[in-house]
């Protein structure tokens, strides 16, 4: 197997690793194993508030993540199942910066429009402009792990 193929199965491979632990949070919490949902709640707490009312809930408890942050990563693993359809694995240049920022836009507009009060965000608009975000996050991310796995240089 060439070497793109492995760097695409392993960060698919973390990826999904990555959201069961999310996941895995709240169910063992609901199966009484406390103290390795607390651990993965104490390192999930390092990258995301885990607001409560901002969390979708599963087995009976919030997930380990909120909502967008949740949108954030399945929408990665969506645009990294999608990737082999859209490009080729070993392509190391990454896609025009505007597709990154015009991703990006609609969930810092949600959240400044959240923060400033002029807009009650939901857990609608935060888990798609997240979903958005990572999926299209997965068509820069990937080409930098096989450019450094590879040995290529990224191309922009």
């Amino acid at each position: 197997m060439n070497r793109p193929v492995l760097v695409y199965i392993g960060l698919l491979t973390v990826t999904i690793i990555w959201l069961a632990m999310i996941f895995a949070a709240p169910w063992l919490l609901g199966e009484g194993h406390t103290l390795p949902a607390a651990l993965l709640y104490r390192s999930f707490s390092m990258i995301c508030h885990q607001m409560a009312d901002r969390s979708f809930h599963f087995h009976g408890h919030q997930l380990g993540v909120c909502s967008r942050c949740a949108g954030i990563y399945g929408g990665f693993a969506l645009g990294l199942a999608l990737y082999p359809m859209l490009r080729v694995l070993k392509e190391t240049a990454f896609p025009p910066r505007w597709i990154l920022l015009g991703a990006a836009a609609p969930t810092a507009v949600d959240f400044l429009l959240g923060y400033s009060g002029l807009w009650a965000n939901t857990f609608l608009s935060r888990t798609a402009t997240g979903s958005l975000l990572g999926a299209v996050l997965a068509f820069y991310i990937l080409p930098g792990f096989v450019a450094a796995w590879t040995g290529q240089g990224t191309q922009t």
